[in-house]
């Protein structure tokens, strides 16, 4: 059995060569893909150095638009042209591990999963309205930008209630989002929302990432759910998987309506670490020392090596049957 970690990264050089490092210590025959877009954040040399494969993208990426999705393809995709191993694990960049990563590669072995998904509620928007964004670019001066985006904002009051525009701080003025009403508003049997960060044997991803290469009817339906990098790939690897386990490849807190997870401290190293995960997020730059020593210890410590990443800890298993997930949200 062997493993290959796929690493999105965007920020934090040092953190980055820190986190390969890392894994090649407690995991030395697994390979680590890192995928980055920005040329400036690391070199592909400093990458190979330290033992990953670097995949330098030209995809641009947005928050919460299907370019997340696309990047994800382009990352996961790479991987199994340049890896044999039999699981991948979707990571992030600010992650780190607090596990010894072989022995937990030897209890996805034993598991028997095809995929291992940590899931995530989903509100009834997610799938009861098309989503989809664009973004305003006027060339000229500010003053054009503004009119343009006056016409949208007062466009969108005379479109309601059948189609609703409107703007999110977190991905700035320019990025406008609209949803509209489906006629059909029932949840679609294949929906699974799960965290990004999951683990999926190599047979499970090749068919889902085949899939979504060619199109569907699945697929095109997928393209306008609400955040579809928490939704699109899970979905499509647990409907070409015979067993889908519960449990988290990254554990990570969020503070109530949160977008983004809490900072580690060495307290909430430990605290995520009792989930059982073998990586916890997020990774500040330049990390305090003390929060490292607490999870290399962590990874460090005996123990069992054939564990079962679910069952060890409660969280239970799903089976998949005929492509519907049961007992997933």
């Amino acid at each position: 059995m062997s493993a290959c970690y796929v690493v999105l990264a965007h920020t934090d050089p040092d953190g980055l060569v820190r986190l390969v490092r890392r894994i090649r210590a407690l995991s030395p025959e697994a390979d680590v893909v890192v995928r980055f877009d920005a040329r400036d954040l690391v070199s592909p040399e400093a990458l190979r150095a330290e033992g990953a494969i670097p995949l330098q993208s030209r995809l641009p990426v947005r928050w919460g638009d299907w370019s997340l999705v696309d990047a994800a393809r382009e990352a996961l995709s790479f991987a199994l042209r340049e890896s044999d191993a039999d699981w991948f694990s979707v990571i992030s960049g600010q992650d780190y591990p607090v596990r010894d990563l072989a022995a937990w590669e030897e209890g996805l072995q034993a598991g028997h999963a095809d995929v291992v998904l940590d899931p995530m509620p989903a509100k009834p928007q997610t799938w009861e309205y098309t989503w989809s964004s664009f973004v305003v670019r006027v060339p000229g001066p500010p003053l054009l930008e503004r009119l343009a985006s006056g016409v949208v904002s007062r466009g969108s009051r005379l479109l309601s209630p059948w189609v609703d525009i409107y703007r999110l701080d977190r991905t700035g003025p320019r990025h406008y989002w609209v949803r509209r009403p489906r006629r059909d508003a029932a949840r679609p049997p294949f929906l699974v929302k799960a965290s990004q960060w999951m683990t999926v044997r190599r047979p499970t991803l090749t068919a889902a990432l085949d899939e979504l290469a060619t199109g569907s009817e699945r697929v095109d339906f997928l393209r306008t759910v609400l955040v579809p990098d928490e939704i699109a790939l899970q979905s499509l690897c647990t409907a070409h998987a015979d067993t889908v386990r519960e449990a988290p490849t990254t554990a990570a807190h969020f503070a109530p309506e949160a977008p983004s997870p809490d900072w580690l401290t060495p307290a909430l190293v430990r605290e995520l670490a009792a989930t059982g995960a073998p990586f916890v997020r997020k990774m500040p730059a330049g990390a305090d020392p003390q929060i490292l020593e607490v999870a290399d210890a962590l990874a460090e410590a005996p123990t069992r090596t054939m564990v079962d990443p679910v069952a060890e800890h409660g969280t239970g298993r799903t089976e998949v049957e005929g492509g519907h997930a049961r007992g997933l949200p």
